[in-house]
């Protein structure tokens, strides 16, 4: 079920957040059908998923590339679901999955 954020868009997935080489306290990280918010107490950033070029995920670690020089890495639990979750509001496609017709 989603809920709605202090923004009045619906809310798809949220998660506990830690940004390598960042101090985080509360940090969130939420999920709507056009951008990511990433928050703690006295920070905050905005990532349009129209700027997303690909996404990857290891463990805990999910690495979302913004171009071919920028990239935003998060620790998170649930990191591989929020991978293919970002990769279909992208419409983007996973290059380690392969489709064969049968």
């Amino acid at each position: 079920m989603s809920r709605k954020g202090s923004d009045n868009a619906a809310v798809i997935m949220k998660a506990r957040v830690r940004v390598p080489g960042m101090f985080f306290i509360f940090g969130r990280a939420r999920l709507l059908h056009d951008r990511i918010i990433i928050t703690d107490l006295f920070y905050r950033e905005v990532i349009p998923l129209s700027e997303v070029t690909a996404v990857t995920w290891q463990g805990e670690e999910l690495r979302i590339s913004l171009g071919p020089e920028e990239r935003v890495m998060l620790r998170m639990r649930g990191a591989g679901a929020w991978k293919f979750e970002i990769q279909r509001l992208c419409g983007l496609k996973d290059p380690n999955i392969e489709l064969r017709p049968r």
